[in-house]
């Protein structure tokens, strides 16, 4: 009997994110939150993938949804610009 994987999309897309960080030098960090990021929390198919991206360049990102298609195919894009939280060398 053969094995087959079953496809994970959460974990596909963050494979794929993996990939893709390490490729801009401006990126620091990404982190998942939320349900997601705890083992053995519970959630269901319908659940969403929380990140938090680090960047020393956040105009970039915040600015245009456009480097979301180097992931995976831009389904819905939305920018809240409420939660560019800038943090500066200088300590401001």
């Amino acid at each position: 009997m053969s094995h087959i994987r079953q496809s994970n999309p959460y974990l596909d897309l963050e494979l794929r994110i993996a990939d893709w960080a390490p490729t801009y030098s401006d990126i620091r960090a990404i982190v998942v939150y939320g349900s997601r990021a705890f083992p053995g929390n519970s959630f269901d198919a319908f659940s969403d993938l929380d990140l938090v991206l680090f960047t020393t360049d956040p105009d970039k990102y915040a600015n245009d949804s456009d480097w979301l298609g180097a992931i995976a195919e831009i389904w819905l894009a939305a920018l809240d610009h409420s939660r560019i939280c800038p943090s500066y060398g200088d300590g401001s």
